[in-house]
């Protein structure tokens, strides 16, 4: 059980082993899905994905790092497994070259910059700027299409994007239109600590628009157990996709 008032910033990492895994894992094999093909965007180190390569091995993975230090780590982890491809970009609303934010604490580095409130949102740890990097950056749509000659359904899709839900969303809207994606683990940030951080209404709304709904939330952080939510997880799964 998580101890709230021990909880230390975990910006980066969705809990491996937490019930929101062992729940997707679920809705996978309830739906017959023994292959599944999951993006995961923001990889950094590749510690979410490896329960559900244990769950299943012929599981197809396309992970997504655009900071070169944790995109280096994933190759090297994971060079002997070639059911993965490894990419080092980020995702949102358009497609070029942009900057991302780096942080004292890598796995808070972003394409958006730290908010002035951060420090305060997130007390139990220091979040700094150091530096920005060029990185090249890509809608989901625009690199579905580009996968010839390979599956175009995305089972399970991972954004832990550091306040750039919302933009990577906008990125996806033919995938979603066409519900070519069935379960979406998204990570939510209430605090403040990015500039132009993505808005729960709007990501909220974006699902609904397109025939989402709220699977369930999860991970609930605070810093102490009477303190606001700084951030949460929610699982999101297509209108007509089976849950029991």
């Amino acid at each position: 059980m998580i101890n709230l008032n021990k909880i230390i910033i975990n910006l980066k990492h969705f809990f491996p082993n937490s019930k929101l895994t062992k729940d997707v894992i679920n809705l996978l094999k309830i739906n017959k899905i023994d292959a599944p093909v999951i993006f995961d965007v923001g990889a950094y180190q590749g510690n979410w994905i490896k329960n559900y390569l244990k769950s299943f091995p012929k599981a197809y993975g396309f992970l997504f790092e655009p900071y070169i230090s944790s995109y280096e780590y994933l190759v090297n982890k994971y060079k002997y497994n070639e059911r993965l491809l490894i990419y080092n970009c980020a995702l949102s609303s358009e497609n070029g070259n942009f900057d991302v934010n780096i942080n004292t604490k890598t796995y808070t580095n972003s394409l958006l910059e730290l908010d002035p409130l951060a420090s305060e949102s997130w007390k139990n740890d220091e979040l700094k700027h150091k530096d920005k990097i060029s990185v090249k950056v890509k809608t989901l749509d625009t690199f579905v299409l580009s996968m010839s000659g390979k599956k175009k359904r995305i089972n399970l899709l991972k954004l832990d994007v550091q306040g750039l839900e919302s933009e990577v969303l906008k990125g996806s809207i033919d995938l979603l239109t066409r519900e070519l994606i069935d379960i979406i683990v998204i990570e939510m940030l209430v605090a403040p600590t990015y500039k132009s951080q993505s808005k729960l209404s709007d990501i909220f709304r974006t699902f609904e628009d397109f025939n989402y709904v709220l699977y369930g939330i999860y991970d609930i952080e605070k810093a102490s157990k009477n303190d606001k939510i700084q951030q949460f997880d929610a699982v999101f799964t297509r209108k007509d996709f089976r849950l029991i």
